[in-house]
């Protein structure tokens, strides 16, 4: 299974250069696994994208309720953020901050990164530096 960041999930929803890349990626290796968190995030970045005249006025909701049919019907996972989740988090921070030279990511992007390996994603699907830049320091195989 292949986790999928909200960079990318956005890219099913949202029409962008490169949304039939990752459409056709989807299409080839099966659900989009994602956490919980993506919820959130994928509402806020319809939000966003309403208020910059990116999609049109009312718009988010459609949108969002769209990603939560997808959800429905077992075309996105999404992964419980809980204490399992919150621990590998923590475990997975200080094996980021402990590396030489240390690296730091956002408070977000670990938990996508933890609950990646948590699920031992066999990759992680992402366009957003600061994930693909923890991912890559923890050895996961990344996409594209």
């Amino acid at each position: 299974m292949r986790y999928w960041d909200t960079s990318t999930l956005a890219k099913l929803y949202f029409s962008e250069p490169d949304s039939s890349f990752f459409e056709a990626h989807l299409a080839a290796t099966g659900t989009a696994v994602t956490s919980e968190l993506a919820r959130w995030e994928l509402f806020r970045v319809a939000a966003r994208k309403e208020a910059e005249g990116f999609i049109g006025a009312g718009k988010a909701e459609i949108i969002f309720a769209r990603f939560l049919a997808d959800v429905s019907a077992g075309k996105v996972t999404l992964v419980p953020f809980d204490e399992m989740v919150e621990s590998h988090y923590r475990n997975l921070v200080l094996r980021l901050h402990r590396l030489k030279p240390p690296v730091v990511a956002r408070t977000l992007d670990c938990i996508h990164v933890a609950t990646a390996e948590l699920i031992n994603a066999e990759a992680v699907v992402v366009t957003d530096a600061g994930f693909r830049k923890a991912a890559g320091a923890l050895g996961l195989k990344i996409f594209p």
